[in-house]
């Protein structure tokens, strides 16, 4: 039993060695502060069907760097790590980075960025991110926050039983791995220690399928069916706000919330606007720091249908925008992001 496990964990290491090479320390490390990095296809990610191409390749593009964030500008090749801008956020903010020359064609000095997008991080994960990119020595400028509308459900129905909030202003929450029992998609990450145990998870991965929260849970806070998930995201995102204030104390904090495609027909009645709002102004003492950006796509004149099917991807439960929506939306970002960063 043990020699089969053996086998059949040789062979998982082996592709993932065939994407990014051996596993290496800085992977052990990111994970003692966040639940998961990239997919292991990050590069090749997919809307609607075909391959979107990063718009500018990333300096570290095919290196193990690129499991955490991607880095653009001329500070990615030396050992100076201050950076304008980092980039924080779920796979909307991985949409961002797939479109960063757009938000180049905005800034005329060259800067330096990491944009570390991450599918289905939410507050915490982010504030953890923060926290092991700040303990590796990175400066930065500004902070672009994406906050998405599956970020409650995620924070409370993914996440919750795995964060270690912090009891410091100056170390961050940390969100821990699942084990080989949890999350069964690319979440999970766990190292096994023997093939016995590998062979177990496999064979329970087999009879049992994915433990998954379905997308319906993940977004039944904003039906406002669940007021528990919605308070314990305002605490969790408090305390991402609190560190970023604390830990990047000369950072423009920018962020940005955004419609669901149905908080246009009401189906939704709850915001991370609002939510968001609410946060800051409970943060008197810093809120000036922060600006808050929210974008509603037909009143904001980025959809020309009436139900916004242009703008939003066909059929997706996240309503991800297309490729041709995440340019208007630097479009709107493009000048307060540039002030930050220029003055």
């Amino acid at each position: 039993m043990e020699l089969g496990g053996q086998l059949l964990k040789k062979r998982h290491e082996s592709e993932l060695e065939g994407v990014y090479g051996p596993r290496e320390k800085a992977y052990t490390d990111y994970l003692q502060y966040v639940n998961h990095f990239r997919d292991l296809n990050y590069s090749k990610a997919t809307f609607e069907g075909r391959i979107v191409p990063y718009s500018i390749l990333p300096s570290n593009f095919g290196k193990a760097s690129e499991l955490l964030y991607s880095c653009y500008g001329e500070n990615c090749d030396n050992s100076r790590k201050s950076y304008d801008l980092l980039i924080q956020g779920d796979s909307w903010a991985e949409g961002l980075d797939k479109n960063i020359a757009s938000l180049l064609n905005y800034i005329p000095a060259k800067i330096n960025i990491i944009s570390a997008g991450t599918t289905s991080f939410s507050p915490s994960n982010m504030e953890a991110q923060l926290g092991y990119l700040k303990d590796k020595g990175f400066k930065f400028k500004s902070i672009l926050v994406v906050i998405d509308q599956t970020d409650i459900g995620d924070e409370y129905f993914r996440y919750k039983t795995k964060t270690i909030p912090s009891r410091s202003n100056i170390k961050s929450s940390r969100v821990m791995p699942f084990n080989l029992l949890e999350h069964k998609e690319f979440y999970n990450y766990s190292l096994y220690t023997s093939g016995t145990a590998y062979l177990s998870y496999k064979v329970t991965l087999k009879l049992f399928g994915h433990n998954v929260p379905s997308m319906k849970l993940i977004l039944s806070p904003l039906r406002g069916k669940s007021p528990l998930a919605v308070n314990y995201f305002k605490t969790r995102l408090s305390s991402y706000i609190n560190y970023l204030i604390n830990a990047c104390n000369d950072a423009t904090i920018i962020i940005l919330t955004h419609d669901h495609r149905r908080h246009l027909t009401g189906e939704y009645v709850v915001s991370t606007e609002e939510i968001v709002s609410e946060v800051i102004e409970s943060l008197p003492a810093i809120s000036k720091r922060i600006k808050h950006v929210h974008i509603t796509p037909r009143a904001d004149g980025l959809c020309i249908k009436e139900d916004c099917s242009d703008y939003y991807v066909e059929g997706d439960e996240a309503s991800h925008p297309r490729p041709s929506s995440y340019r208007k939306i630097i479009n709107k970002l493009a000048k307060v992001v540039s002030d930050s960063i220029v003055n």
